[in-house]
């Protein structure tokens, strides 16, 4: 998971919130207003520790303009908003916003992947239980941070008898596998059930 921590200095302000999530594959932006201007110096933005930090911005010129931009950039009121696209599980970290010697309170970026794939794995959508028996279904998503899986039973939730468990986060996906098992006995009532 990745997420934006935003802090105010004096003279650089930097936002949009002390956290702020990036979703995988979208765009997130944060924006940098230099409050006390030094004229004839550049204002940027860098990631990375602030011993060795990686340049990415300078004014409005980006070093690199396939993934990150500088819109809008004000230069007349000092405001530089740094846009991140399609951003990758490798954008997560710290940037700050520079200008002569100073630089704002580093912003931390988690990144974060919406639950994917998401299926039931021993059932069809059809399945005949029997009444008195204990019935298991199972569920598998993946997603990062880890997903929450809850099942309902005719839109009533269900914690009875549910378990889940994650898997390691994968290397190559950086996605977290979630596998949630509900064991529910059917009372003798017949009629369809909608389990979810």
């Amino acid at each position: 998971m990745s997420t934006f921590f935003i802090y105010i200095g004096a003279d650089i302000d930097v936002g949009p919130s002390s956290a702020v999530s990036a979703s995988l594959g979208k765009s997130v932006s944060m924006w940098c207003k230099v409050n006390t201007v030094t004229s004839g110096l550049s204002t940027e933005w860098v990631r990375g520790p602030s011993a060795t930090p990686t340049l990415l911005t300078q004014d409005c010129v980006s070093v690199d303009s396939t993934k990150y931009s500088v819109n809008p950039c004000d230069q007349t009121n000092h405001n530089f908003t740094l846009v991140i696209s399609n951003v990758q599980f490798s954008e997560a970290g710290r940037y700050a916003c520079g200008h002569s010697s100073m630089s704002s309170d580093r912003i931390t970026v988690t990144v974060i992947a919406a639950p994917q794939g998401t299926r039931l794995l021993n059932s069809t959508a059809d399945t005949k239980v029997t009444a008195q028996q204990d019935t298991t279904f199972l569920c598998e998503t993946k997603a990062y941070p880890a997903a929450t899986v809850t099942w309902e039973v005719d839109g009533t939730a269900v914690t009875s008898g549910v378990t889940h468990s994650n898997s390691p986060r994968d290397v190559t996906t950086q996605l977290i596998t979630t596998t949630s098992t509900l064991k529910h006995m059917f009372q003798k009532t017949q009629g369809s059930k909608t389990v979810t």
